[in-house]
């Protein structure tokens, strides 16, 4: 596997990324001047679990056998996990929260001063849901598959189906057919010349 440099930064970062996007997905609203409620609350029972399964994608690479030599991930890992992690941060910015009165507004609609409605935020936020649980699965599958490409043996590639033959067979195939050739031609004249002898026709 050859070495790239968003691998190496996705090797380290998912190591640290759970952390952060769960945390700014729970808490990062206030930060940002947003109020929090309830999903503040729901971070203290559901953020150290929704962690722990962003980190199985990363134990997995571990076992990958090309991963580990070049510290980092494969190609298709990596893109797949800042994607994840980019949804997860859409989704904190977007989601709606609630205390004890009304809904508040996201994030994202008071950074762009109500350019952003707390409706489309809400519709934002479910695409961005969706779109994070796709590549959370994403990122498992691929870890399964490196892991399963990092442990096939090394060998012979296949032939390929359908491929033309190679000079050199052809070469050989033609060599041992005129030897099987010259070898009917001259059992053919050793039983004419004893024809010719005995006087006995072949």
């Amino acid at each position: 596997m050859k070495y790239s440099v968003a691998g190496r930064v996705a090797f380290i970062a998912q190591w640290i990324a759970p952390v952060l996007v769960i945390s700014f997905l729970f808490w990062g609203r206030g930060l940002l001047g947003a109020e929090l409620g309830w999903l503040a609350v729901g971070g203290f029972i559901f953020g150290i679990p929704m962690m722990l399964l962003l980190y199985i994608a990363p134990v997995l690479t571990v076992f990958d056998r090309d991963v580990r030599p070049v510290a980092s991930t494969r190609r298709s890992f990596a893109t797949v996990s800042w994607m994840l992690w980019g949804a997860l941060v859409l989704l904190g910015l977007t989601v709606l929260d609630q205390a004890d009165g009304p809904t508040s507004s996201s994030a994202i609609s008071l950074l762009t001063d109500g350019g952003i409605s707390d409706e489309m935020s809400s519709f934002i936020s479910v695409l961005a849901a969706v779109f994070a649980f796709i590549m959370w699965v994403a990122t498992i599958v691929l870890a399964i598959l490196g892991i399963v490409r990092s442990r096939r043996p090394d060998g012979m590639p296949a032939p390929r189906v359908g491929a033309e033959p190679s000079s050199g067979a052809v070469l050989d195939s033609m060599g041992a057919w005129l030897s099987s050739a010259g070898a009917t031609c001259a059992a053919c004249r050793l039983r004419t010349t004893e024809a010719a002898v005995t006087g006995v026709p072949s």
